[in-house]
């Protein structure tokens, strides 16, 4: 007669949940391990100042988009630089506000003149603003140009011609002896400025508060990262609930065995 094999012992469905909760622990565990330190530092983020301390990395910025568009555009002066980044123009390392990029800058004694298409920007040699000659007080509607030969005249190249004034700029007239305006001319900012007017351009940075909110929620990565981080919070639970299932069944059969003894 031939032997009958032993019969094989049905795997049920609670082996294959122990399979799943494993995989899925192990998978996630990087998430699951970085949700609960950011989740920590957060609630003691104002012990730790989180709130009011900012990013120094420029690559979170970068990773946020605050970065410029545009080209920076660096004009040297006899004792400073005018600088154009995206829409802000700076003194300097001082930002004087939203202008477009200018037409011209001429130095004279008392007062920096900025050209624009259609104002000219009066300010100190410290920077600050004197005041924004609009279109109605400039000769026609296009500055093309602007410039200071003596430093106490101010020049200007309109489509209508030049004019002339003295620094007060309270009167104009036609300049008969028009002269040859240089175009202004940029050149390459020095890598310290450089640095210095981009983090001015992003404004007052980014708090370290608000770069582990957007870990600990999964926005920092996008779109996808907040729905990994739900999906992970939703693995969580399930990982709960047949942890407590295996927990609840091993106690079962532990009572079990001592009954029986």
């Amino acid at each position: 007669m031939s032997k009958r094999r032993p019969a094989k012992k049905r795997r049920g469905p609670g082996r294959a949940l122990l399979r799943l909760h494993r995989r899925v622990g192990v998978a996630l565990s990087a998430i699951f391990i970085a949700i609960c330190i950011t989740g920590i530092l957060l609630n003691h983020s104002d012990d730790l100042d989180f709130q009011s301390r900012t990013v120094q990395a420029d690559w979170v910025y970068d990773w946020y988009g605050l970065e410029p568009a545009g080209e920076l555009l660096h004009y040297p002066l006899p004792q400073n630089s005018l600088s154009s980044l995206d829409g802000q123009l700076f003194l300097g390392e001082k930002s004087l506000g939203h202008f477009p990029a200018p037409r011209g800058v001429a130095v004279l004694e008392n007062l920096i003149a900025v050209a624009f298409p259609r104002s000219i920007l009066l300010l100190t040699h410290q920077g600050q603003i004197i005041e924004t000659l609009p279109d109605a007080a400039i000769p026609g509607n296009d500055t093309r140009q602007i410039a200071s030969p003596d430093q106490r005249t101010l020049i200007i190249d309109t489509n209508l011609g030049q004019f002339r004034s003295d620094e007060a700029i309270l009167d104009w007239s036609a300049n008969e002896s028009a002269i040859a305006l240089a175009p202004l001319e940029t050149s390459p900012a020095p890598a310290a400025l450089k640095a210095k007017l981009i983090r001015s351009f992003r404004g007052e940075g980014i708090t370290w508060g608000r770069v582990l909110l957007d870990l600990h929620t999964g926005r920092f990565f996008g779109s996808a990262g907040k729905w990994i981080a739900d999906l992970s919070g939703i693995a969580l639970i399930l990982l709960t609930l047949t942890g407590v299932y295996y927990t609840m069944r091993y106690l079962k059969k532990a009572r079990e065995r001592s009954l029986s003894r």
